[in-house]
């Protein structure tokens, strides 16, 4: 089945083996890829890999913390070989 799904309904991407399980507010899909095939079809302006097994929407951050960001209530860790990049990306007032 072929579901469409706004970028602007994802809250994050996980992978899981050989699988991607994409979290929206209402639902999960379980997509047969790898996160770097997902990743490469995002829009770079809007999502960053933060972790080898996670990819976020920058806008839906809602807490950073030392090595994490919270999106909703689910924790995401930052990996440390992304966390320079991820910092870079955010604009601090």
């Amino acid at each position: 089945m072929l579901v469409k799904v706004f970028l602007e309904n994802i809250n994050w991407i996980q992978a899981m083996d050989n699988y991607v399980i994409i979290a929206t507010n209402t639902d999960q899909f379980v997509v047969h890829s790898t996160m770097k095939d997902i990743e490469m079809k995002l829009p770079g302006e809007k999502f960053l890999r933060v972790h080898r097994s996670y990819i976020i929407p920058i806008e839906k951050i809602n807490v950073l913390d030392e090595n994490t960001v919270l999106i909703g209530d689910k924790t995401i860790p930052v990996g440390k070989s992304y966390k320079d990049t991820f910092m870079n990306r955010l604009n601090f007032l």
